[in-house]
């Protein structure tokens, strides 16, 4: 802690995770000149947990009022902020009307025990954000964004509620879908959203409800589906085939999956799978890598994907994972047959920041030149 507290006026970054009982040693400390900060507050599970055990129970109980919002009040030149609450406290509602003037990456983790609507607040009191990450299991549905609250958004991640599925309400994100009105509407007010991540999904249909204003402007998409097989060519062309100016996408299947088959026919049908993503996204002309995982596909082999039509016209990369790992083609174009075949390839992991940054997973963007 004293080299912390001597570095405090210098730093720049900062991932810490603390505990009620060891807070008063962090409380006082002000980093003035942080940009990001990654914060985590758990719940010790046992007072032994804590240095000082003999104060760990009192502590515990005190935790309800730990002061956050001051800790961060000193933090004016935030502009990346991930909050990871685990710990029920009664301060959180102070966080209505914290403010960070160069605000431009939020990420909110909650417990159901640690939300708060004061957090709805707080988000909208910063229209200038450009990236906004928002998980929590309680519902926004009290007061729903919209898109068009954040003019200047340009990443948006959101899961889909799970208990809606089960109570019949049909299908809710935290971040409310936009309703912007009409056509000519959707054209003025609509944000320049360029990368959507939606996860939870039940299955893929439902995800034009969230993207239809953005089929022709965004260039990333990532999709966490869960499903227990593959997606049906049908589905994967309603549902992707209008997307006009992706370069990149992802789809992870993530449901309950039987163990995969083996031999040629098991070879084939996931052949066949990949074979159907890339006729999906066909006419997509700007798309140059797709990533896919499904736990219960084969893995494959440059001598599996020697003819493949029709295919994305720029498309340079295919991540292929499975509960086997994950391999990398790089996609070979014919001019002459329409076709292409692939090569394993490498490429390496992007850069790792100090602070959680979503928008790094599932992309070859430090390649790609994104």
């Amino acid at each position: 802690m004293n080299t912390l507290r001597a570095s405090s006026t210098t730093l720049r970054s900062l991932n810490i995770e603390f505990q009620p009982c060891n807070w008063a040693s962090l409380s006082d400390v002000k980093f003035t000149e942080l940009r990001s900060l990654q914060l985590t507050l758990s719940n010790p599970r046992r007072p032994s947990d804590c240095r000082h055990a003999n104060l760990a129970e009192a502590n515990i109980l005190l935790s309800s009022t730990i002061p956050i919002p001051r800790f961060l009040k000193s933090m004016q030149h935030l502009t990346n902020l991930v909050l990871s609450l685990h710990h029920p406290s009664s301060e959180i509602t102070r966080m209505a009307k914290a403010y960070f003037p160069a605000l431009v990456a939020l990420d909110i983790y909650t417990d159901p025990n640690a939300y708060s609507p004061a957090l709805n607040l707080f988000i909208a009191n910063h229209p200038g954000l450009r990236r906004l990450h928002l998980t929590s299991v309680l519902s926004f549905i009290s007061q729903p964004f919209q898109t068009q609250h954040f003019p200047e958004l340009r990443a948006l991640k959101f899961m889909v509620e799970e208990a809606n599925y089960a109570n019949g309400n049909g299908l809710f994100p935290f971040f409310a879908p936009p309703d912007l009105g009409s056509a000519e509407t959707i054209r003025a007010r609509r944000p320049r959203i360029e990368h959507l991540s939606i996860y939870n999904l039940r299955n893929i249909q439902p995800i034009s409800k969230y993207t239809h204003p953005y089929v022709n402007q965004l260039r990333r998409l990532d999709l966490q589906i869960l499903d227990s097989g593959q997606i049906s060519q049908e589905d994967l062309i309603t549902t992707l085939g209008p997307f006009t100016a992706l370069v990149e996408i992802s789809v992870i299947l993530d449901g309950i999956h039987e163990r995969p088959g083996f031999g040629r026919r098991a070879i084939e049908k996931s052949i066949k799978e990949l074979q159907n993503y890339l006729t999906s996204l066909k006419n997509c002309v700007p798309l140059r890598a797709i990533h896919l995982y499904n736990p219960s596909s084969q893995p494959l082999s440059s001598s599996d994907l020697q003819n493949l039509q029709p295919v994305p016209p720029a498309l340079q990369y295919v991540s292929w994972g499975n509960r086997f790992g994950t391999t990398i083609f790089r996609v070979i174009h014919d001019s002459a047959s329409q076709s292409a075949h692939v090569e394993v390839c490498e490429i390496p992991p992007p850069p790792r920041e100090m602070v959680y940054d979503w928008t790094s997973e599932n992309t070859f963007r430090h390649v790609l030149n994104l």
